[in-house]
């Protein structure tokens, strides 16, 4: 295998772990069902937590 054809399966394989990382991000902070909005929906419902989920997330 050549040069160029390593350089474009590492291109592909960091393209591919942008977007598994963008996925998990998303199911970490966006939507309806993600751990971040779970963790708000309990504390709704008035669980005590002794943690805060930082703001930067």
């Amino acid at each position: 295998m050549d040069f160029w054809e390593n350089f474009k399966k590492v291109g592909e394989r960091l393209n591919a772990a942008h977007e598994s990382y963008n996925n998990a991000s998303t199911k970490l902070v966006d939507g309806k069902g993600s751990m971040v909005r779970q963790a708000e929906m309990l504390h709704e419902l008035g669980v005590k937590t002794d943690k805060i989920i930082p703001k930067r997330i």
